[in-house]
């Protein structure tokens, strides 16, 4: 009779539980298409080389603009009235922006700014000033504001007829403030 010896698991290979069953084999831990490992360097296939390539031009796009990001704050009127007596409170609001024009002028969404009584910009370096708007168009959603302050820097605008259907896009903003 011929014996049934029983497989031993291949040292290369990592298990990751199943979830209808026994740890499925992942991958090899050395050689092609390895996975990193204590004693192994990672290696990258083609579809990993081409995600590191997007991701790279990413940060580019992203280092070369965010000079010219700005966080727009806003506060409005506050409602006519309120339910339940009380002064009601101003309505605020924030959103994104970038700058233009290195004379302080600004663009950023109608919907940001519409009907504000405040318009307050904090720039990626932390500093603050008060703007005022130039003009809103919300049909297309656009406004123009302006600001006071030295250095700006202006974003490069590209050339919407180089444009393909299906070329992707990145947005770039800073509507939370974050620094």
């Amino acid at each position: 009779a011929e014996s049934i010896r029983q497989a031993r698991p291949d040292p290369r290979m990592v298990s990751l539980p199943s979830r209808s069953g026994p740890a499925v084999p992942a991958g090899p831990r050395s050689g092609a298409g390895a996975l990193p490992g204590p004693d192994t360097a990672p290696e990258s296939p083609p579809d990993l080389q081409l995600l590191d390539a997007y991701s790279v031009a990413v940060i580019r796009a992203a280092e070369r603009v965010s000079p010219s990001v700005v966080n727009i704050e806003v506060t409005g009127p506050p409602p006519a009235r309120r339910r339940g007596g009380g002064a009601p409170d101003a309505v605020r609001g924030s959103g994104s922006g970038f700058v233009l024009a290195p004379d302080g002028l600004l663009l950023t969404n109608s919907h940001v700014v519409r009907g504000a009584s405040r318009i307050g910009v904090t720039g990626g370096d932390g500093s603050r000033v008060e703007a005022e708007l130039l003009g809103d168009d919300p049909a297309t959603d656009l406004a123009v504001i302006r600001i006071e302050a030295p250095g700006l820097t202006a974003a490069a605008l590209g050339d919407s007829r180089r444009i393909r259907v299906g070329q992707l896009a990145i947005a770039i903003g800073n509507p939370y403030g974050f620094q």
